[in-house]
Parts: C-alpha cells; structure tokens; sequence
C-alpha cells in the first residue's frame, strides 16, 4: 500500500464466529517499555470490527492479517472497519 490510510492499523484476527453477522474480532500486539527495569513486554488490545460481506468474498482464517481503520461507531462494541485483507 503505497499512500497510507491516517489512523488505520495492522491487526490479526482471533475469531472470525461472528463472521455471518459481518463481525471480526482482532488484535492489535503493541511493544512497551519499562524504563526502571530496562524490560520490553508486549500489550494486546482486542476490538469488535465491521466487514462488509459483499467486498469481502474470500473467507477470513483465524491468524489473517487485516488492515482496520477507525469509522463512526456501527454497534455499541464497533468502531473500526475492515479495508483489505493482507493475508
């Protein structure tokens, strides 16, 4: 992707139950410092996101790449929705 998206992420998907309903749920891994210690750990955040059936054909595994964006909130949990699927 050659322009970038402002305030889209890379996240991977860790259940796709909910795909009939049009939902994905995905994690996002961030690396955080502690300065005291000197010690890098990782912090995962999980959020609710929107994928519209019809762009999406193909079927979405457990452990695809996607790359979500930030949007209007759809549900009371969604607030992201899925631009493409990497791999």
């Amino acid at each position: 992707m050659s322009n970038k998206i402002i305030g889209s992420k890379i996240a991977t998907v860790v259940g796709n139950k909910k795909l009939h309903e049009g939902t994905l749920k995905v994690s996002i891994i961030s690396i955080k410092n502690f300065i005291k210690y000197k010690k890098s750990f990782e912090i995962s955040k999980n959020y609710l996101v929107h994928i519209d059936r019809s762009e999406f054909n193909q079927n979405i595994e457990i452990g695809s790449k996607v790359l979500i964006v930030s949007c209007a909130p759809v549900s009371k949990l969604k607030r992201f929705k899925v631009i493409e699927v990497l791999g």
